[in-house]
């Protein structure tokens, strides 16, 4: 949906090249106007879908669009998806009840702050200020297109984008919309690493580390029981045995919440870590119900299994989970070969590889490898 979208917009003239001043004034060969986008509804509305999927899973009360290219896909937004929606002048009334904000909310209002596209996130800070001044925190900074360079002027909001400025050049580069030149000069490679993200992956494999020297092993059990009660009776008869325990949710019978509650329960008391073999689908869209919907496996469990067809934007989500959820889901990636997308993207989340073998990153799936014992009754 996403490639999709950037070609619509670039069909649209939404994404112009050639030589563009900008409010910053410096030249770019690249322009984004995305407040044509209200002449194409249909533009407009999968904006505010891909936008509604990257909040859905925050802690937020309400939504406010600056003014006023954001306007519109807020009051969108707020309308189709039921969200309380505050709005901004961009000066205060010198009338009436001289009001900065439109809207009801109090001092403990949570506030997304929605932006339609952010160059050096200047313009954005002022308002952010302003409404720091009246005791509205945003909860995050959220954004149709990212196109910073420098992030240390918003560094101390968590921004969630679309798309960025590197989205977009691959996009038009692959589909043959642009010239390599012009991609070669845009493409920022790192940028996407500027994220606040926390590096998950390290605080699982120090959390390992730990019960490694506790429990003076390096096992990782797997057991494929169908009875959830004979789990629970190998957890509570084996435990110092193993550091890891890989189960198969979808295999125990009538397994649930509660269930999953337990094992939480009974991994915190004995000290291991839950790794589920779960096969996640490749959508996005059905990956986030599974992860947050099925059982709630973002609140119990430890590690999960990806593999190869599972898209950057799986384990982009991931990462947002865990920042905010505070949580540490990892990653066992299945592959056979050594890919750009492991050694780079990956290693923010993935704790170990089926088959390779990578610096500071734990091994599992081998036959020859102890921390992987196969255990059945």
């Amino acid at each position: 949906m996403k490639e999709k979208l950037i070609l619509d917009l670039y069909n649209k003239n939404c994404i112009q090249f050639g030589e563009f001043k900008l409010k910053s004034g410096k030249t770019s060969p690249i322009y984004i106007n995305l407040k044509n986008v209200i002449s194409y509804p249909y533009i407009l509305n999968t904006i505010v879908e891909l936008l509604y999927e990257k909040i859905q899973l925050l802690d937020y009360t309400h939504i406010l669009g600056i003014p006023y290219g954001a306007i519109p896909f807020s009051s969108v937004l707020s309308s189709k998806y039921n969200i309380p929606m505050l709005m901004m002048r961009k000066e205060t009334k010198k009338y009436g009840l001289k009001k900065l904000i439109e809207g009801e909310y109090t001092p403990s209002s949570k506030l997304i702050v929605l932006e339609d596209t952010i160059t050096t996130g200047s313009s954005l800070k002022f308002f952010i200020e302003q409404l720091e001044k009246i005791d509205l925190s945003p909860l995050s900074i959220l954004t149709i297109c990212d196109r910073r360079t420098d992030f240390e002027l918003l560094g101390d909001y968590k921004v969630i984008s679309i798309f960025t400025i590197s989205d977009i050049v691959t996009v038009l580069y692959k589909n043959k919309l642009i010239e390599h030149s012009i991609y070669r000069e845009l493409y920022n490679p790192v940028e996407n690493t500027k994220i606040n993200f926390k590096t998950n992956n390290q605080a699982n494999i120090d959390n390992l580390i730990n019960i490694i020297k506790e429990k003076q092993n390096q096992v990782c059990y797997v057991i494929d029981y169908t009875d959830f009660d004979m789990v629970v009776d190998f957890i509570n008869n084996n435990y110092n045995n193993f550091c890891v325990l890989k189960i198969y949710s979808n295999i125990i019978e009538n397994f649930n919440s509660e269930k999953a509650t337990i094992l939480k329960g009974l991994s915190k008391k004995y000290n291991f870590l839950i790794y589920d073999g779960y096969n996640f689908n490749t959508s996005k869209k059905i990956f986030l119900n599974e992860i947050t919907q099925n059982y709630k496996f973002y609140e119990w469990v430890d590690i999960i299994n990806l593999n190869f067809n599972h898209d950057d934007e799986i384990f982009t989500s991931i990462s947002y989970i865990n920042k905010t959820h505070d949580k540490n889901i990892s990653v066992v990636y299945e592959s056979i070969e050594g890919t750009t997308k492991i050694k780079h993207l990956l290693k923010d989340i993935v704790i170990g590889t089926t088959q390779i073998n990578f610096k500071n990153i734990f091994k599992f799936g081998e036959k020859n490898c102890d921390i992987y014992y196969k255990y059945k009754k």
